[in-house]
């Protein structure tokens, strides 16, 4: 199985089980326009990361689809649908509340090279809520942390 991707694919690279752990493939770094090439298109018309590629060739994309996929059957991925739907819940808050603000401001800096100071300033009064948020929300679903 290959992992492609960066920056959100950091979600999908930790495999629930080392038996579905994706072995490193080939890296295309979204900022550098490899994701518009016709090779990547192929994979995902998109033109977005992560994607995997599943040993029998299929391909997958989005990282919370992909974690999805690497935790059915395991510990990860509770088996009753109200708890895995409270899975799918943080999973989603995650996308649209920490991921667009925190982790664009985080990405930013680390992987563009940008300063904190060029920022955009929207994006970080963004973050900055989103984080108390995360603090409250954290303790409120321990039974999703709970070791099976």
């Amino acid at each position: 199985m290959a992992t492609l991707g960066q920056a959100t694919a950091s979600r999908s690279s930790i495999s629930p089980t080392p038996s579905a752990c994706p072995t490193p493939g080939k890296t295309f770094c979204s900022g550098s326009g490899a994701t518009a090439t016709p090779e990547f298109s192929a994979l995902n018309p998109a033109g977005q990361v992560p994607v995997i590629v599943l040993d029998d060739g299929r391909v997958l994309a989005q990282s919370n689809a992909i974690l999805r996929y690497l935790a059915y059957g395991t510990r990860y991925l509770p088996g009753d649908t109200f708890t895995a739907a409270k899975v799918d819940e943080w999973l989603f808050w995650e996308q649209y509340s920490h991921e667009p603000y925190v982790a664009v401001a985080r990405a930013h800096v680390v992987y563009r090279g940008g300063s904190f100071a060029d920022r955009d300033p929207k994006t970080v009064a963004r973050g900055s809520r989103a984080r108390p948020a995360q603090n409250r929300l954290w303790p409120t679903r321990p039974s999703l942390w709970a070791k099976r």
